[in-house]
């Protein structure tokens, strides 16, 4: 089990979506749809982050700093969404307004209900973070995190979740669109706003999701395609492992 694994497995609960839908607006459904698309997006924006020195350093700073062992439906719930915003503004850096901007349009979700997706979803996905890189760390096989799921609240929803594949329809065809390569965020004292207005969520955009990573974060040419460990997160805990011995 990879890392995106882990994370998909352990927010697609029923009860984080829940909990996601409730606070944010947007339809359990288009959530249960939103999250395999957006969570590799963030990871691969913390692998480039995590590839040069300084970034490596404020990343293992943040996580240092998030290490619940709470479910995420329960880190969701009571999520610090202001904390939540500055911690996704530090990932993707410059980029942000553009992904939160390309996230909403495609998607079809306001800007404003993304906003709050993202800042819901970001302590929490720090604290796995914190835990995966923990268990690689420990000389643990990187790409077996099994033994958290339960910790996390993920042991049912693995059960009934199929594992997420990179080659599926929805991933596997992505990041070879044209696009912009994401730049390492800019150092800054906290790893941990944003105001936009709301306009009505809609699911029409979905089919338009295909090409949402490529617009995001794809390579310029089929040449220099993101590698699938840079979205599976097994390039991000090689660079944490290899920090924290």
């Amino acid at each position: 089990m990879n890392l995106l694994s882990f994370l998909l497995k352990t927010f697609l609960t029923k009860e984080a979506i829940t909990i996601l839908a409730k606070k944010t607006g947007i339809s359990k459904d288009l959530i249960r749809k939103l999250l395999p698309v957006v969570i590799p997006v963030l990871i691969k924006y913390l692998t480039t982050n995590a590839s040069s020195g300084e970034g490596a350093q404020s990343l293992l700073g943040a996580l240092n700093q998030h290490t619940s062992k709470r479910t995420m439906a329960q880190q969701i719930e009571d999520a610090d969404e202001v904390d939540g915003e500055k911690i996704i503004h530090h990932i993707l850096g410059k980029d942000n307004d553009r992904v939160v901007k390309e996230l909403s349009t495609r998607s079809g979700v306001s800007s404003a209900q993304m906003i709050k997706l993202l800042a819901l979803l970001a302590p929490a996905l720090l604290s796995g973070l914190s835990a995966a890189s923990g268990s690689a760390a420990q000389a643990k096989p990187a790409n077996d995190l099994s033994s958290l799921m339960s910790m996390f609240g993920g042991a049912a929803a693995a059960q009934q979740q199929p594992s997420p594949s990179l080659g599926s329809s929805l991933l596997g065809s992505l990041f070879g669109l044209g696009g912009t390569k994401p730049q390492a965020a800019a150092p800054a004292e906290s790893y941990s706003s944003l105001s936009m207005n709301s306009t009505p969520a809609t699911e029409s955009s979905l089919g338009n999701l295909s090409g949402l990573l490529g617009a995001i974060a794809g390579a310029n040419n089929s040449q220099n395609q993101v590698q699938e460990s840079a979205l599976n997160g097994s390039d991000l805990l090689a660079l944490l492992a290899k920090l924290a011995k």
